[in-house]
This record gives structure tokens, sequence and C-alpha cells, in this order.
């Protein structure tokens, strides 16, 4: 059965169940017309006052993923988000300023982090294992060596199909097929072939000083020291 239009399925569904908001935005997929049949609206609300909250419902055969916000709330999240570099919230247009003006440059410690993990991860993989316990690393590999990229090229961070657009998104820009190679890496990779994915690894690795183990020293965080 289909279902109606998103946008106004979203702008039905807040002035049924919030009628005092003084703001909404659809986001995600439906705002972006790349809907599928298991797409669900992403609506955030912003509230005067009340508990900040989100909750799932279904509205008109669409399945409806609200965010509650006050001002304060928005600020807040927004503020931990440019810290972490993965702007959930903004992505669900509440800010499209902080969104488009990208992260905050990562500093040497913090690529190195992800340097010295995936140098390790790769160690792992040539080592060998069950097929379990390689295509666990194969999947770590994959996410840390895009998050890398993406870190080097002072690009948001994402998790799940956020990660893979954040890559195409590079390629649009470039005019590259990164996202391409990240995916034919990955799909060869789980199958018991991991060299595409190592390969591509090292390529990411090289700008940055290549791998890095032996030498790399990490001081804990001052509130461990004595």
């Amino acid at each position: 059965m289909s279902r109606p239009e998103p946008i106004t399925t979203a702008r039905e569904f807040v002035a049924e169940r919030f009628p005092n908001a003084l703001q909404a935005w659809l986001g995600g997929s439906a705002a972006a017309g790349r809907t599928t049949i298991t797409s669900d609206l992403d609506v955030t609300v912003l509230i005067a006052k009340g508990e900040v909250h989100r909750e799932s419902q279904t509205f008109k055969g669409w399945p409806v993923e609200v965010f509650v916000h006050t001002e304060f709330s928005v600020r807040y999240w927004v503020d931990l988000e440019e810290k972490e570099r993965c702007p959930t919230t903004c992505r669900l247009q509440l800010c499209q300023r902080v969104f488009e003006a990208g992260p905050q440059p990562f500093s040497e410690t913090e690529l190195n982090m992800v340097r010295y993990a995936i140098s390790d991860l790769l160690d792992d993989l040539a080592g060998g294992g069950s097929p379990a316990e390689m295509s666990a690393v194969v999947l770590e590999v994959w996410q840390r060596t895009a998050a890398l990229l993406l870190m080097s090229r002072r690009r948001w961070l994402g998790t799940g199909k956020w990660l893979a657009r954040e890559l195409k998104e590079i390629d649009v820009e470039d005019g590259t097929r990164i996202a391409e190679e990240f995916q034919e890496s990955l799909m060869q990779a789980v199958s018991g072939q991991p060299d595409q994915l190592i390969a591509l690894a090292r390529k990411v690795l090289e700008p940055l000083g290549g791998r890095l183990w032996d030498g790399y020293y990490l001081k804990g965080p001052p509130e461990t020291q004595t």
C-alpha cells in the first residue's frame, strides 16, 4: 500500500501531535528525496518548554522518529556534536550554518590515534584467524580507514549509511571514485580476500605518515596522573 507524501504527512503529524510547537523540521532521507520502502520520517520539534525526549510512532502508514527539543537542548547537542565531529542534530536541519562550515580540524594526537589503531588492525588482518574474527577485523579496518580519510579532509564523521554518504560527497566534489573503492574493498575482504582493503588502508595512511606502531606514545588524561 502506498504511503502519503512525506512532507505533507510530517506537517499533519506536527499539527496533530504538537499543536503548540514553535517550529518543526523534517530531516533525513525523506527531506532529501531519498526514501525507500523502509524509510521513516525524522521529525524534529522545537517547543518553548517541556520534556526533551525522542520517541517513535506510526502515523498514516509512516514510521515517525520524533526528536523534541527546547532552544537550550538544541545548543547542548550541537556543542557536543561539534566536539565529536558527528553532526546528528545538524543533519536534521536545525543548524545548517554549523553543518556547512564543517568540523574543527583534527589534532595530530587524534589523527595518530586512528593511524595507530589501523596499523594494529592490519597486523591482525595479516595474522589470520577464524572467519568470524576476520570478519570483525575487516569491518573495523574499513570503518576506521573511512573515518581517517574524512578526518584528514576535515569532513564530518558519520555512522552507518552516513559514513558511506560522506565518502560519496568527496567523489561529488573531487570527481573521484573513492566510495566505490571502499565498497569494492569491503566486499572482497568479507569474502576472504583482504588485499584490496589493505592497499586502500595504506593509501589513506601514506599522506599522514604511513603506518604507526613502533614508538607510538599516548599520555593518559590529567585526571589519571598522580
